[in-house]
């Protein structure tokens, strides 16, 4: 690529990221990931190119989605000869996510934009293998569902196992954040239903459905399972929750379930 856009001094004030510039702890955050040598990752947000560098060196093939024109200026010149480097100067929320190949993402991105960076990419097909993100504390702690679940926290542990794997320090940042920061860990689930693989439209509709109107009982809301419960072989405590429950309370596994007997015939 060697055309990049240009965008005005708010443009660039919106974009404005807390950058890694350390390579030691670069080094020590590629270590949790469970990416091997060649591997396709898309570095959201790439920045100045602190982790595009090193996943270079490790010999993965990285396509580079920055939307500030400076940067990703700088990062093409310095890795433009290398074959298994790509630059994208777009808005992250247009690029084309690899299909019919496996792709890993790698984010530290702007945090005005992190929720949806994670609906774009781990709620929309083709779903990566896994993911990184540097986000705040308060934001990662909702997806991994501390607290009162969310839709979107259902959905996206309906997909992949979530966990926060790392804590930084302010000092860790240029310029420092004025929040704790945490990186989390993203990694598809190996025991995601089959009907749920083959039917992710329709159970995403489902949960949005159900919290639309958070205040009624599942078996209100999904008249089409009342007759199927009793025969269901489901514990009753189970039972009594999807007569009872608010689906606003229902957890990820009991969606998981309702879904299941949704799609029975």
């Amino acid at each position: 690529m060697n055309h990049f856009e240009k965008y005005d001094r708010d443009t660039r004030k919106e974009l404005s990221q807390n950058y890694i510039k350390n390579p030691s702890l670069v080094r020590k955050l590629l270590e949790f990931t469970d990416f091997t040598q060649g591997d396709i990752i898309v570095d959201i947000g790439s920045g100045q190119g602190a982790f595009t560098d090193e996943l270079l060196a490790l010999g993965h093939t990285v396509h580079a989605v920055e939307k500030d024109p400076k940067n990703a200026q700088d990062v093409f010149t310095k890795h433009k000869k290398n074959k298994n480097f790509s630059i994208f100067n777009q808005d992250a929320l247009f690029y084309h996510k690899p299909k019919d190949v496996p792709y890993h993402v790698f984010s530290n991105p702007p945090f005005t934009i992190t929720s949806k960076l994670v609906k774009y990419f781990f709620l929309k097909k083709p779903f990566p293998v896994s993911g990184y993100m540097v986000m705040q504390r308060e934001a990662a702690e909702r997806l991994v569902g501390l607290g009162v679940p969310s839709l979107v926290s259902i959905l996206l542990r309906t997909l992949y196992d979530i966990e926060i794997v790392h804590t930084f320090k302010t000092s860790d940042f240029s310029p420092r954040p004025n929040v704790t920061c945490v990186f989390v860990e993203f990694v598809i689930r190996t025991d995601v239903l089959p009907t749920i693989w083959g039917a992710w439209g329709e159970y995403r509709d489902m949960v949005t459905l159900g919290y639309a109107l958070p205040e009624e009982p599942a078996v209100k809301k999904f008249r089409e399972i009342k007759n199927k419960l009793d025969g269901a072989g489901l514990p009753e405590v189970t039972r009594k929750r999807f007569m009872v429950a608010p689906t606003i309370e229902l957890t990820q596994e009991e969606w998981e379930l309702l879904f299941a007997l949704v799609k029975k015939k």
